[in-house]
């Protein structure tokens, strides 16, 4: 497994982005089964998101707006070798969200998120729609 990543951070901007790719060689399971010893086949996957998030501080009147970050996140997840794993995880993503930031190191957010599912068959649901709620504490 190998990944890279970047951050920018500039003023109100926030810039960041990821590549991860990995696979693993074909494995023999210890499963024992009617069929024997299963080997598992090669694994191969890759995902990627780039961000952009915008916090109001200096640009609003009030000092609570400038609390405020709205953000955009878009991403992609591939996934090769196992195709009942790439039905159910093979994905685009697209995510709009706002950040509240109640201290520098305390963050709520809620988000919209579209998934479409890029591997699944005709029959299968392809895409869903969420909201996430989120509260984070850093230290």
């Amino acid at each position: 497994m190998w990944g890279i990543d970047a951050a920018y951070t500039g003023g109100p901007w926030d810039v960041r982005a990821e590549y991860l790719n990995s696979t693993r060689d074909p494995i023999n399971s210890g499963y024992q089964g009617a069929a024997g010893i299963v080997a598992l086949p090669k694994l191969e996957s890759t995902a990627w998101y780039v961000q952009a998030a915008y916090r109001l501080s200096g640009t609003a009147e009030r000092p609570w707006l400038g609390r405020v970050e709205p953000t955009m996140r878009y991403g992609e997840y591939e996934v090769s070798g196992l195709d009942g794993l790439a039905e159910e995880a093979a994905e685009q993503r697209w995510d709009v969200g706002v950040n509240f930031w109640l201290a520098p190191s305390i963050v709520t957010r809620g988000v919209l998120q579209q998934r479409e599912f890029t591997a699944r068959h005709d029959d299968d649901v392809q895409e869903e729609t969420r909201v996430l709620l989120q509260f984070s504490y850093g230290f």
